[in-house]
């Protein structure tokens, strides 16, 4: 319905049913403010909405022009005539309009109209012929040149372009420099008279032969090791890794039981071994096993053990009922015995003595002897023998030269009438007279197993340096089966069963009784690589904190992770729900607070848990197990805890926390630097203290980040002027330029690099062009070079308002114009 407004105080028109109808118009607040209505009035709300009465309730009417009361005072106040424009006469402030006919009067002219309608102004004027004056103190002005020298008064001259100058003689006062050093300024060295072309000077004010190696190379792996520059080495990218170990369930020893007694201590290891030490002061039954105190496990059919050692001071004894079965010495090798046994026990006969004997013992039924640590005779990680998610995680970088022997940590000493003395550069002079009058091993360096495994590795291991004159400079070294083992002056073959048993190393001065003291000094060098050529020991360890799960990423000073840990440990913001029974088991529900990926109930890869695997669909649940669903619902199913109330569940996560790890649906970053690792020219290794190995991208820094000097790029100095190109070095020939074998690096955000410069970019002489062609053709279209000038809107252009909006007020105007108003008188 389009109603028709007559007056807006008094009557409007609306068609109904065909017919227009009259309705006397009454202005109300808003629909609630009508009250006893009736059929002959509308009425009509400040918000323009207008309503009738049907005789039973009202009705809304659809009304296009209806106005609010602010619009009806507004058009109320217009008066007649209000929309016919009169053109204001132009002022200082507005636009307007002007009359032409002015009569001239001394300096003031008329304006005048071409026929086109453009305004002008006719000036005369008289042309005058400017004198230059006479330069002086207060005034501008010219000058004449040919003036001849008179003391210190020198002519200014002016060159063929008009230039003017003033030429001075002047005597020269050299300023004498001595060969540059890293605490004054001074001249380059003496340029190399042979292969000059690869020879660079470095910060240390030196020629020397840079190889590619050193010239910032990038080397992926676990650890580096090579040449390198003393400029130290960046960390560029690290990619992130998530290990959980898990088992079969075939272990039967559990090392928890052990017992110390009887003279011998038993301990249980953080990594399942056990270590014991002492003498035996009767048969030292130090683990049973079996139905005769652990009656979960029932040892029938065949039972194999074996160990990772062999040591005949241990007995294996297998028990059936009260009788002794089998009894065998621990070994390497498999042993077995088929039947059923009461309790199984290892023993150490009385009077026998351990020191330090370190094991791993696997008792078996099932599998190939494998070592595994016990957890509870099934498969792990389950809901009482958690197994770790292990991430990267980096909180120490550890580097060093070739020398492996720090000789800083060795003292000064005396005995037996030799005195040992640390000179400080790394060497040691034996002195005394006659001969020793006791044994000794008067100093000592100490490398636990930590320390040892980042400073050696599996190969080779060389010393140089002793004396072979009756006193020796030994490497010392302990195994896990407690035996100590020398090594004077001889290759050290460090097998992995070595490496991995070796629990701590010494390295010691050692003489005789009765031996003659040498007075000797000598520099020792403990090796893995090289020819053995002495170096001091150079080390360091650069503290972080950086931890990486599988799919996060350490990149130019960012980290990017993909995944996130979360534990439970039934605390009382944790939102979890008891769900109803199923056939399997009961369920307990709570919701992860981030967002999680896509589809992740299908992307197990994402997904893990300290103490649970991860379920199959609803239908497969099979056992203990956790699921995390598309509205991250994260759902934990156990067996143990399938009749337990909610209560239950979380004083059983108190004691039981769960940890999880799962993918993000969308990665987070995060602002992180790794610092610069030092290295030591020539030759670096580097390694970290991550448990799970991360790949890393290592890259050695060339020279070019040590070499400094007072030069610069516009003026010569103490050496030539830089050539502002970081990939350049200073050659023998007191040339810029770039080593041959050198791979210049990609540009990054934080690596200076080379990039290709494309086909709308032209490059000559080392100086790049852009046309404006170039950036026609790169963009695809020729951009405006002009700016937009709007006019006044009009109904098909926009302008100072829209072309919608001028529409609608032309529209309104139209209406208005067309509108008759009456009163009810």
């Amino acid at each position: 319905m389009k109603p028709t407004i007559c007056n807006s105080r008094r009557k409007v028109k609306i068609p109904i049913e065909g017919n227009e109808c009259e309705f006397w118009l009454i202005t109300v607040t808003d629909e609630q403010s009508i009250t006893n209505p009736d059929k002959d009035h509308a009425y009509l709300t400040d918000s323009g909405k207008l309503y009738i009465y049907n005789g039973n309730t009202l009705i809304q009417v659809n009304c296009d022009i209806c106005f609010t009361q602010e619009e009806r005072d507004k058009l109320e106040g217009i008066e007649e005539g209000a929309n016919k424009y009169v053109l204001p006469v132009a002022t200082d402030n507005a636009l307007g309009g002007i009359k032409t006919g002015f009569t001239q009067t001394e300096k003031q002219y008329a304006v005048e109209v071409t026929e086109e309608g453009q305004a002008y102004v006719t000036v005369p004027w008289t042309d005058t012929v400017y004198t230059l004056p006479v330069a002086e103190t207060n005034t501008l002005g010219g000058i004449k040149t040919g003036y001849e020298k008179q003391g210190q008064n020198y002519p200014v001259l002016v060159d063929v372009d008009g230039n003017a100058y003033v030429n001075v003689p002047w005597t020269n006062t050299d300023t004498k420099y001595n060969v540059v050093s890293t605490t004054e300024n001074g001249l380059a060295p003496m340029l190399p008279t042979e292969n000059a072309d690869n020879k660079f000077l470095n910060g240390d004010g030196e020629w020397v032969e840079v190889n590619e190696s050193i010239n910032g190379n990038t080397v992926t792996g676990s650890t580096f090791s090579g040449e390198t520059s003393d400029c130290g080495v960046q960390i560029l990218e690290v990619k992130g890794k998530t290990v959980q170990q898990t088992t079969n369930g075939y272990q039967l020893f559990d090392a928890s039981k052990i017992s110390s007694l009887n003279g011998i201590t038993a301990t249980k290891n953080d990594d399942g071994s056990i270590t014991l030490n002492g003498t035996a002061t009767d048969d030292a039954d130090f683990f049973k096993i079996g139905a005769w105190n652990q009656s979960e496990i029932v040892l029938s059919g065949t039972t194999k053990w074996k160990a990772d050692v062999s040591n005949s001071n241990i007995l294996i004894i297998g028990v059936n009922g009260t009788n002794q079965v089998k009894s065998t010495e621990l070994s390497t090798a498999e042993n077995s015995y088929t039947g059923e046994l009461t309790y199984f026990l290892m023993r150490v006969p009385q009077g026998r003595t351990l020191n330090n004997f370190t094991f791993k013992f696997m008792l078996y039924q099932d599998g190939d002897g494998t070592w595994e640590p016990y957890t509870g005779g099934k498969p792990a990680p389950n809901p009482d023998y958690p197994m770790p998610i292990e991430n990267v995680e980096v909180s120490k970088i550890i580097s060093h030269g070739r020398q492996l022997f720090d000789s800083s940590k060795l003292d000064t000493k005396s005995q037996g009438g030799a005195t040992v003395t640390n000179n400080g550069d790394g060497s040691f002079t034996i002195s005394g007279s006659g001969n020793l009058t006791e044994n000794f091993a008067n100093m000592q360096y100490s490398i636990n197993s930590y320390d040892f495994k980042k400073l050696f590795k599996v190969g080779n291991v060389y010393l140089k340096g002793a004396i072979n004159k009756g006193i020796y400079f030994e490497v010392v070294y302990i195994k896990s089966d407690g035996n100590l083992y020398q090594r004077n002056n001889k290759t050290i073959n460090l097998t992995n069963e070595i490496y991995n048993a070796i629990t701590s190393v010494s390295i010691i001065f050692y003489g005789n009784t009765g031996n003659a003291i040498p007075n000797e000094t000598i520099k020792p060098m403990l090796y893995q690589e090289g020819d053995g050529t002495w170096e001091p020991y150079q080390g360091a360890t650069v503290e972080t904190s950086l931890t990486l799960a599988e799919g996060d990423t350490y990149e130019n000073g960012q980290v990017t992770r993909a995944r996130k840990q979360v534990v439970f440990d039934g605390s009382s913001d944790e939102a979890w729900t008891r769900n109803s029974t199923n056939e399997k088991t009961y369920r307990f529900m709570t919701l992860l607070s981030d967002s999680l990926g896509g589809s992740l109930w299908l992307s197990k890869s994402g997904q893990a848990c300290n103490r649970l695997p991860v379920g199959n669909t609803f239908s497969e649940i099979k056992g203990d197990c956790f699921s995390i669903d598309n509205s991250k619902n994260l759902t934990v199913y156990i067996d143990e805890l399938k009749n337990s109330t909610l209560e239950e569940f979380k004083t059983w996560l108190s004691t039981h926390p769960l940890t999880f790890e799962y993918e993000l649906e969308t990665p987070t970053t995060e602002e992180f630097k790794v610092p610069t690792i030092p290295s030591y020219e020539p030759y670096t290794e580097i390694s970290t203290n991550s448990v799970v190995d991360p790949e890393i991208t290592f890259r050695p820094l060339p020279f070019t980040t040590c070499l400094v000097g007072e030069a610069t790029e516009e003026e010569s100095g103490y050496m030539p002027p830089l050539s502002g190109n970081s990939n350049e070095f200073l050659n023998g020939n007191g040339e810029w330029s770039v080593p041959s074998g050198y791979t210049l690096p990609t540009a990054s955000s934080t690596v200076l690099g080379g990039v290709k410069i494309g086909s709308n970019i032209t490059v000559s002489s080392g100086t790049i062009s852009l046309t404006k062609s170039n950036v026609v053709d790169a963009l695809g279209y020729t951009p405006p070079t002009t700016n937009t000038t709007y006019e006044v809107a009009t109904t098909s252009d926009d302008g100072l308002m829209s072309a919608t909006d001028k529409s609608r007020l032309d529209q309104l105007w139209a209406k208005f114009d067309s509108m008759v108003f009456f009163t009810e008188d």
